[in-house]
């Protein structure tokens, strides 16, 4: 039994292997993913300037529907515990990040994570580690929205 053969298969190399009984069933296992570009970096701190593509990579779990993603690794601990330095964020390009949502945003030449907040007709782009200002955008600011971020990998 616990090699999951019958006696006849032990003695005379004959008959069948016990099957395993388990709680998985292997066809409702998600193995659908899609190839999108993964980039250098993206501050989450202080900025940091362009970044370079690495390679293509696998994501599990991501809809099919025409939407362009991207995925950039994270340098810094202003979006901690949330979003860890090293890990990986996966970018839903040119939606709408709502205030309250995560995005990858271009201020003034400089990349960052962060979470959109709207203070007194503010924009404001705050990072979850209070060691870290606010962000405020200004009219006078060059900003870019690249994307909302829909999914963190964390490498163990």
């Amino acid at each position: 039994e616990a090699l999951k053969v019958s006696t006849s298969y032990l003695m005379d190399g004959e008959g069948k292997e016990i099957e395993e009984k388990s709680n998985m069933n292997i066809d409702t296992i998600n193995t659908d993913y899609i190839m999108i570009p993964l980039y250098e970096s993206i501050s989450a701190g202080y900025g940091a300037s362009n970044s370079e593509f690495i390679e293509m990579i696998p994501v599990f779990g991501l809809k099919k529907n025409g939407t362009t993603y991207f995925a950039v690794k994270v340098e810094g601990d202003s979006m901690e515990p949330k979003i860890p330095n090293g890990s990986t964020i996966i970018i839903k390009k040119d939606i709408q990040i709502e205030s309250g949502e995560i995005g990858a945003f271009n201020l003034n030449d400089e990349n960052f994570v962060k979470q959109k907040k709207l203070v007194k007709d503010k924009l404001v782009l705050h990072s979850f580690n209070l060691a870290y200002d606010d962000k405020v955008v200004s009219e006078f600011d060059d900003f870019k929205e690249y994307g909302k971020v829909v999914k963190v990998m964390i490498d163990l």
